[in-house]
């Protein structure tokens, strides 16, 4: 529809000892609606979650999520990826606490923000004393089509644990020149080779 609309949507989700969970969230609402979204996640021991989240809609959007590795050897991986234009703000927002030992978390984030689009990220995975062996990696890249795209990205790591693996990082930059002059040799016209 055409006028404003406010979703909140709120999910919890407890993944039992040995279970397996593929969870997948498309926000795609109307341009005129703000949306705020909140996961929680507690996973047992040996548990599998797998969370997927695709964000492209409202005007304003805020997606968070929070996943408790409460369970010796539990797994996590998150993945997600914001797609603005306009003037759309696309707000992600994760925490992943690894309580015990042998957890492991795979996090990758990825935007693409057009015209005068702002997306932000802001990841935390804290390692707790007792989670030895803990292995976690986070990452996000994003891509600004246009120099009035705005990303903000602040990856973080908590470590109160010795003997583990843990690493994050972030990138943020334009088009590869290299790789539309290399679509642009193949023919393509330059907006054709953008779209791509």
């Amino acid at each position: 529809g055409t006028g404003a609309v406010w979703t909140n949507a709120v999910t919890e989700i407890a993944v039992g000892d040995g279970a397996r969970l593929a969870h997948l969230r498309i926000q795609d609402d109307a341009r005129t609606a703000t949306h705020v979204g909140s996961t929680r996640v507690k996973a047992g021991r040996d548990a599998r979650y797998h969370g997927f989240v695709l964000a492209q809609g409202a005007d304003m959007a805020r997606n968070e999520i929070r996943v408790a590795l409460a369970g010796t050897g539990a797994e996590c991986t998150l993945d997600g990826l914001y797609l603005g234009r306009g003037g759309q703000v696309l707000d992600n927002w994760t925490v992943v606490d690894h309580r015990v030992a042998q957890g492991t978390t795979r996090e990758t984030y990825k935007g693409v923000l057009d015209q005068a689009a702002r997306g932000n990220f802001q990841g935390r995975i804290r390692v707790w004393p007792e989670a030895v062996k803990s292995d976690a990696r986070q990452l996000n890249r994003v891509i600004l089509l246009s120099p009035l795209a705005d990303a903000k990205s602040k990856p973080e790591l908590e470590i109160l644990a010795d003997d583990v693996k843990c690493s994050h990082g972030a990138t943020v930059g334009d088009l590869d020149a290299a790789a539309m002059f290399f679509l642009q040799a193949r023919g393509l016209d330059p907006a054709a080779a953008r779209r791509l």
